[in-house]
């Protein structure tokens, strides 16, 4: 899913996200705009500054709890090259504060010895933008858990042929529910 944001003052943003369902990850891009073409009312972001951040289930949880309720969300991520604070958060407009035009994801990287001055990143979502959101999300969460689930049977149906191997072939078949013993 790509998002672009140009303006006339190249101060625009782009989004993109992907997703590896095997690792549970979500990979979102964020991308500032470098060029404006006036004549087609067009953005560049080809070349520009750019930040990769990283979410989790849990936090595709929080970013929709935000899409769905307003209530904004601060996350908080610590690697080796750095931290970086993460919210989604309502948007509404200065005059109109009783009503929701969107949302924000903010991304503001701490400096680092080698990055003394860092740069702060963020998108708006309209309201459909926002929906889009929603379902895209929702989507990723699902291929998550089939990928999840996919992978525990598997697990399952190998210890099963391991311990009929063991024990001949009187072996019982493997559950097919998750073993509730813990």
């Amino acid at each position: 899913m790509n998002l672009y944001k140009p303006n006339s003052k190249n101060a625009g943003h782009a989004i993109g996200l992907n997703f590896n369902s095997k690792e549970g990850r979500l990979f979102v891009q964020l991308i500032k705009q470098v060029g404006w073409d006036d004549a087609t009312k067009t953005g560049t972001f080809k070349g520009g500054k750019f930040f990769n951040v990283t979410f989790n289930a849990h936090e595709i949880g929080a970013a929709l709890n935000c899409i769905e309720s307003s209530i904004a969300t601060k996350l908080f991520h610590k690697t080796d090259k750095g931290s970086t604070s993460i919210e989604w958060a309502p948007f509404t407009r200065k005059d109109t504060p009783d009503k929701r035009d969107g949302i924000t994801l903010s991304v503001n990287p701490r400096a680092t010895e080698a990055n003394k001055e860092p740069v702060k990143f963020g998108f708006w979502f309209n309201e459909s933008e926002a929906r889009l959101l929603k379902e895209y999300l929702r989507f990723v969460l699902s291929h998550f858990f089939t990928a999840e689930y996919s992978a525990d049977k598997q697990r399952r149906e190998e210890a099963f042929a391991k311990k009929k191997a063991e024990a001949g072939a009187d072996a019982a078949q493997p559950a097919s529910t998750p073993d509730d013993s813990f």
